[in-house]
Parts: C-alpha cells; structure tokens; sequence
C-alpha cells in the first residue's frame, strides 16, 4: 500500500509453507515507497480487512535491483512472511534444475486480473534453455497469459515449483508474452531459505 493509502497491484506471490512466499524482488522493492503488503486469494473479499498483511523477509543477496527485466538480472527473487492467517494452499519445492523440453506450467495473477476477485491463470509451456551458471530458465509458454502482473508466478513441474517468474522474454509491451525467464528455486532457497 502507498503511503497516500491507494492501492498498487504488484504481483504474484507463491506459498511454500510456514507462511513463506516466493516472489520477484523487483515486485517488492519498488521506487515509491511502498512498505506494506497484502496477499489475496481468488476467494478474498474486496476488502483490505480480508486480505493477508506481510513483510519482506528477504531479498536475494545477489540480486542487482537494475537494468532491464530480462536474463541479465538473475536472483530477482524475495520472500515475504505472512503476518496473519494464510488462506493460499502450500506448495512443495522442488530444487533440482529443470531441462530443455520438460513440460511446466506456470501459475500466477498477470494484469488480465485486474478485475475482483483476482483471477488465477494457469499457463502449459515447456522449458526452453537453461543457464546453470545464472541459476535461470526459460519458458516457452504454450496456452495462457503471461503478462505484466505475472512476475512472482511459480513455475509448477509435477505440481512442485522449480521457478519464480521474473521477466518476459523479448517483450516490451502489455501484449501477451511467448517466453518468459525463470529463476531456479535452487537459487531462490540457497540465497532465501524458506524459514
């Protein structure tokens, strides 16, 4: 929330337990000076009453914070510690390094949710390239939205995230995206460990 009490829309963020959620650094460091954080849910009420409070628990220590959203910026990765009751279910974490043509899906809130209640997407793609020494993937998105509002997205193999979205690939517009950069939650755990 701004400190003039508008609200911003930011992202999406991941449950992986304990209160914990992944997101995209660039999601919760932003220029204006924005402190407080609410999650809602697809079943949240529109009221901030009904929303989740939470903090910024972490930020990769690696993450630059500059540049572009594209592959130059690996480690765009945060958490955030709920501060009230978590309505959102749990997801496991699977750290291993997902590979070229494994199929994920990716699941998020980008802008076409812009309406109430916040509208869930879910988006079939397959694992494009791998860069190991970047702990980041891409995603060739098949069906679905990937758009502005989907940084923060996991990045689901086998019902596990193995990602967090943090940037669209060759894309400069609202259009929708075909590909889109993943960081490994090798590298989310490893500089953010979900505690």
């Amino acid at each position: 929330m701004a400190p003039t009490g508008r609200f911003l829309r930011r992202g999406t963020a991941v449950h992986v337990g304990g209160g914990v959620f992944y997101t995209s650094a660039h999601v919760v460091q932003v220029e204006e000076d924005y402190r407080e954080f609410y999650l809602a849910t697809t079943t949240a009420q529109r009221r901030r009453e009904a929303w989740t409070p939470a903090q910024v628990a972490c930020v990769h220590p690696r993450w630059r914070g500059v540049g572009p959203w594209d592959r130059t910026s690996p480690y765009d990765i945060a958490t955030l510690r709920a501060t009230g009751h978590v309505g959102a279910p749990a997801l496991p974490v699977d750290v291993s390094v997902p590979q070229p043509m494994q199929p994920v899906t990716i699941v998020g809130f980008p802008a076409a949710s812009f309406g109430w209640p916040p509208k869930q997407y879910v988006s079939p793609g397959v694992v494009d390239q791998v860069w190991l020494s970047d702990h980041v993937f891409s995603v060739v998105v098949r069906e679905g939205f990937v758009l502005e509002g989907s940084s923060g997205s996991g990045v689901l193999r086998n019902g596990r995230v193995v990602g967090i979205v943090y940037a669209r690939a060759g894309e400069r517009d609202r259009s929708a995206a075909p590909a889109v950069f993943a960081v490994t939650m090798l590298a989310a755990v490893q500089g953010c460990p979900p505690r």
